[in-house]
């Protein structure tokens, strides 16, 4: 006869969010028993970072209901990641120090909930405070809600807060849609009193949609497999000169192609477009470092067009060790310049898996297309990310 799932028993860890076991891993009751899904849902569950699994999942039979048993761990999933770059300064060739710290605190409440808490500093004249918390399947539906603070200072010459609210949709584990709200606002520290100067305050108010999907590994070292993130954004600025209409569109993409056991290959995709009849220099986006494409100071290029390729060829050794390549290229424009530049960075890296975590050490050299090499220009980054 046709087995039905009566009920599903949880061992180990009890205050398991039910929420996750229900909309996440697609366990549910009064549903029709099959093994090999079952399976399925039990390695969702385990590629979540603060689950894992204890033993294989146990079913029991009796003549009038089919009981799963679920044998699953709470894991710390808190994570403290920073890093220290080193580089010569072009102006004055001394030693640059720059850095950032990033804290994620995950599922601490047992609810799924997340915050996140990232400062990053050039160690000259940026910094830059992004506060995101986020709440999963709120009151057990496949709806969850996301919120966002930043602020950005570039020296004295201008500052910048941006404010997000989002809602959004879980269509299945690894995909959801997002809808939210965005209000961003700019001052220029510098006080000009040009009618029309390409550096002034302004506000922003735009609405966001998106397309999120990413798929988890039950892997220390690399937990994310493939991840696709799509974004618009349909708004207004505003300046004490113009309202200017204007749209907005990033796409970030990234796959992890497995050759065999010990080689494998990451590459990541990055692409983000601004499109207005005119812009002002401090709402233009700025990228370039560790987290964008490396070999370059952090935040050092303005652009209202971009698109970055990062690609890696590493060898793993076991699950404590890894080195890879660094060859990234990227393409920006700049309308305000004028400006269409190609550029290119080559470097190598290592990962260590040790008691305090995974140090990580990245050495990189960037240059645009009309420059050649030059070694001054090494950017040296050491990180280290610890869980707890």
């Amino acid at each position: 006869p046709t087995r039905y799932l009566n009920s599903f028993i949880i061992e180990g860890y009890t205050k398991m969010p039910q929420a996750f076991i229900k909309r996440y891993a697609g366990l549910r009751k009064n549903r029709i028993f099959n093994n090999s899904k079952v399976q399925q849902q039990q390695d969702a569950l385990d590629a979540l970072p603060f689950v894992s699994i204890k033993k294989d999942s146990e079913v029991q039979f009796t003549r009038d209901s089919t009981n799963l048993y679920l044998y699953l761990n709470k894991q710390s999933a808190n994570r403290f990641d920073g890093f220290l770059g080193f580089a010569s300064n072009p102006e004055t060739n001394e030693l640059q120090l720059d850095g950032y710290l990033d804290l994620a605190l995950v599922n601490n409440l047992n609810y799924g909930e997340s915050l996140f808490l990232n400062y990053k500093s050039d160690g000259d004249d940026q910094q830059q405070l992004r506060i995101t918390t986020e709440l999963p399947y709120l009151f057990g539906s496949p709806v969850g809600a996301r919120a966002e603070l930043y602020l950005f200072r570039k020296d004295t010459t201008f500052s910048e807060t941006t404010q997000q609210a989002k809602l959004y949709y879980q269509l299945k584990a690894a995909s959801r849609i997002e809808l939210g709200y965005k209000y961003k606002t700019s001052d220029n520290l510098l006080n000009q009193t040009d009618p029309a100067p390409d550096l002034t305050d302004y506000s922003l108010n735009a609405f966001t949609a998106g397309l999120r999907l990413q798929q988890n590994q039950n892997n220390y070292l690399f937990p994310i497999k493939n991840m696709l993130s799509a974004s618009a954004e349909f708004g207004n600025r505003k300046t004490s000169f113009d309202s200017q209409d204007q749209i907005g569109a990033t796409l970030l993409a990234s796959a992890i192609f497995k050759l065999n056991q010990s080689n494998q290959i990451y590459l990541r995709s990055n692409t983000q477009l601004l499109a207005s009849d005119n812009y002002v220099t401090n709402e233009l986006f700025r990228f370039g470092g560790i987290t964008s494409i490396r070999g370059f100071e952090e935040n050092s290029i303005f652009a209202n067009l971009t698109t970055v390729l990062n690609t890696e060829y590493r060898y793993v050794i076991g699950n404590s060790a890894y080195i890879h390549s660094i060859i990234d290229a990227g393409y920006f424009e700049n309308e305000l310049l004028n400006s269409k530049t190609r550029l290119f960075s080559i470097g190598f890296g290592a990962g260590l898996r040790t008691k305090a975590g995974i140090f990580k050490i990245n050495i990189a050299n960037g240059k645009s297309e009309k420059n050649p090499f030059k070694f001054s220009n090494t950017k040296v980054h050491l990180q280290l990310e610890t869980r707890f």
